[in-house]
């Protein structure tokens, strides 16, 4: 190593020393490539604002649109009509109709109209056995007829909670959008449904356990007929003649009870 004024050599390498107190340093500039890191960082948090608005604004846009009433789904059992959710006016054609009425309505939180058939039918069930007093429907299953879409929605379906009446009532308008566009005639300007009870399967299949349990055959089973003229007889006696007698509405009523 040898130095000479501001110059030192070290293993044959010339290096440059500046004095001390020299103040024509000169400033070193920024990178090209830091420059423009720097600013590809900002341009990608602008990004990460906007997607985050357009986020936001999508989630609200979708609350909006979830909270908008329904069209009109009437609902029939025994005699009397309902409606299955409050609806939108706008959405329904009523003039001149017979079925404008103001009906009794089975679901107060038209949020529902969003969530599956399976919670659906809880709320359905719940509603009907407060609006019909001393009616239970404890060995009943609800069944939902949809005559325009040929379609029956049973209550203890295993695919209930898969669907909803939102998935319902869109199918309903693309198909009936469709029918317009071809000219057909006689299309629904809304769904309306028929709601019935049969007997559910775990109850009937306990009572065949039962059955067997005793001495009981297949004598003793009668087919079954959804008809209060044609109740379910279930004998395991082995009396032939008890076994044809058919039970009345009034003993159905106080077993059901029990």
């Amino acid at each position: 190593m040898s130095s000479g004024g501001n110059d030192v050599v070290v293993d044959g390498v010339h290096v440059a020393l500046q004095e001390q107190g020299s103040q024509n340093i000169e400033e070193i500039p920024l990178s090209d490539d830091l420059v423009e890191e720097e600013s590809f960082d900002d341009e990608e948090m602008e990004d990460e604002d906007e997607e985050m608005i357009d986020t936001d604004t999508i989630r609200n846009t979708a609350k909006l649109l979830m909270r908008r009433k329904p069209s009109k789904f009437l609902v029939k059992y025994e005699d009397d009509t309902f409606l299955l959710f409050d609806y939108d006016d706008d959405k329904n054609d009523n003039t001149n109709e017979e079925d404008n009425g103001s009906y009794p309505i089975i679901c107060e939180d038209i949020d529902y109209f969003h969530e599956s058939f399976k919670k659906i039918f809880v709320i359905i069930r719940k509603f009907i056995q407060s609006y019909y007093t001393g009616v239970t429907l404890g060995a009943k299953e609800i069944v939902i007829s949809i005559p325009a879409l040929d379609l029956m929605i049973y209550e203890d379906n295993m695919y209930n909670d898969q669907a909803s009446f939102s998935d319902l009532e869109t199918n309903f308008q693309t198909l009936c959008k469709r029918s317009r566009e071809s000219g057909e005639t006689e299309i629904p300007k809304y769904l309306s449904a028929l709601m019935t009870t049969r007997p559910r399967f775990v109850s009937r299949y306990n009572t065949l356990v039962e059955l067997t349990e005793g001495t009981a055959t297949l004598r003793n089973i009668k087919p079954f007929l959804n008809n209060e003229d044609n109740p379910v007889v279930l004998d395991d006696e082995d009396d032939e003649d008890n076994a044809n007698k058919a039970l009345t509405r009034d003993a159905i009523d106080i077993i059901e009870d029990d």
